[in-house]
């Protein structure tokens, strides 16, 4: 008991990582357009901390914005899984799930998978959205002179990002699919068991 009263106030170190990493690739074009800006006036040297501190900040903050983006990408998930899973029943096993308050091991080893599963999950969709920022951002910073890249690398660079984007739109999605299946299947388990 003691030791569940001792974690359940650490900070979630795994949200906060999902949140973080894609705003600071995202915040990527930004802090060219920055630097470009104020390049005489920035001496790393002596103001590396509070640059760093900036660039952490907004990355939080565009890792906040491209997690609502993100959940809005989870609910076309979650309609295509309605759709070509009825049996999964998405949103009546969700609200099971919620309510399960079930502590035996078994069950325990099955909240932690989905959990994790989870957390991959978002964190897949908001690296798709900031790529989908970065896929933008290149063109306009390549017409603005912010990057000087010959066309042919930034066509190549760009389908790149765009390959990688579509691979984690596409595995985010079957990972989605295997949540909903593993929520199935603890709520089925979890309601026989109280059945027996």
């Amino acid at each position: 008991m003691m030791n569940h009263l001792q974690t359940s106030f650490l900070p979630n170190w795994k949200a906060i990582v999902y949140i973080f990493i894609p705003g600071w690739v995202a915040f990527i074009p930004f802090a060219i357009i920055i630097y470009h800006f104020n390049l005489s006036a920035i001496n790393i040297e002596k103001n590396g901390e509070y640059l760093f501190l900036i660039y952490f900040i907004n990355s939080i903050v565009l890792g906040l914005i491209i997690n609502e983006l993100g959940s809005w990408i989870e609910g076309i998930y979650d309609d295509r899984i309605n759709c070509h899973f009825p049996d999964y029943k998405q949103s009546e096993n969700w609200t099971k799930y919620l309510l399960i308050k079930n502590s035996n091991e078994e069950s325990m080893l099955m909240f932690s998978l989905i959990r994790d599963v989870a957390i991959r999950l978002k964190f897949g969709i908001n690296i798709v959205v900031a790529l989908l920022i970065i896929l933008i951002s290149l063109p306009i910073l390549k017409i603005y002179h912010f990057v000087i890249l010959e066309t042919t690398w930034l066509l190549l660079i760009e389908l790149l990002i765009f390959i990688l984007m579509i691979i984690q739109f596409i595995t985010s999605y079957y990972m989605a699919v295997g949540l909903s299946k593993y929520r199935k299947d603890l709520v089925e388990k979890i309601s026989n068991q109280e059945i027996q």
